[in-house]
């Protein structure tokens, strides 16, 4: 369950997501928001439902996906920005600091908070691009950058390095990872020389 602090609060903006592993990176993935009601899709289904193979491509709600909104400048996208709410003030600030950055090049910013289904959103071509600095966990998230990869999009952390989805804080205790994907190589190095590190 991605979004669990919504979940708890009675807000609809959660997902279910679940992803297979082979040699640290996903080959495929489901990621399910049961409250999702922005598609075209059949009524029979409740919600979105996602899935994907690596090399197979993506459906939404048993149909092949396809990207919508050609569009591919920064300034004309609609992004979505997460962080978490478990950090150091340090690490907060850095995260304002990206945002502070990013904000003024593009057409708006949204938070929806759960990151698996923020992912799906870039994967559609409704949103350009989802980033987080995030203490967050590979389950939650690893499907939907499938999905954006399948989809033609590019994922990277914000040094524009492959995703290390296994990589831990310094304590050992939580997975620190961090990530951007985009619907295309234009809008992610735009974000990327935009981002604080």
């Amino acid at each position: 369950l991605d979004g669990t602090r919504r979940f708890r609060n009675g807000i609809e903006e959660y997902s279910i997501a679940l992803a297979r592993f082979e040699n640290n990176a996903p080959v495929w993935g489901i990621v399910y928001a049961p409250s999702a009601s922005n598609t075209s899709f059949p009524a029979e289904y409740l919600g979105e439902l996602f899935a994907g193979i690596r090399g197979q491509g993506v459906t939404l709600n048993g149909r092949v996906l396809e990207m919508l909104n050609p569009k591919d400048e920064l300034k004309d996208s609609l992004i979505l920005i997460g962080w978490n709410y478990q950090v150091s003030k340090d690490y907060f600030q850095k995260d304002l600091a990206s945002l502070t950055n990013v904000l003024p090049a593009c057409a708006d910013a949204s938070r929806g908070g759960s990151g698996a289904y923020d992912a799906c959103k870039v994967a559609t071509g409704r949103y350009g691009a989802y980033f987080e600095r995030s203490w967050g966990d590979p389950w939650s998230l690893s499907a939907g950058i499938l999905f954006v990869q399948e989809m033609g999009g590019v994922a990277s952390d914000y040094r524009d390095r492959p995703i290390d989805y296994f990589r831990k804080t310094s304590d050992g205790k939580r997975f620190d990872i961090q990530w951007i994907v985009s619907k295309n190589q234009k809008i992610h190095e735009a974000i990327l020389k935009r981002l604080e590190v």
